[in-house]
């Protein structure tokens, strides 16, 4: 895996969690001029469906912005 920030291939895992239905990773980089931290979020092929399904949800649902006159939900 390489650092999203400095693309450096030096990376560590520093916590693995299971949790119900994914694990999460805590990643580091290795790059002293880096030392990026970020978290990665593992799930099931069979749940991969339906995240897709509410992420395309909240695309369609969208967000009312401050002058949009839209009645909130």
């Amino acid at each position: 895996m390489k650092c999203p920030m400095c693309g450096q291939e030096s990376v560590t895992t520093v916590d693995t969690r299971n949790e119900d239905d994914c694990i999460i990773r805590r990643k580091h980089c290795l790059n002293k001029e880096c030392d990026y931290r970020w978290s990665t979020i593992e799930i099931d092929t069979s749940q991969w469906y339906s995240a897709l399904q509410i992420q395309e949800h909240r695309k369609q649902r969208g967000r009312p912005r401050k002058n949009d006159e839209r009645e909130p939900r």
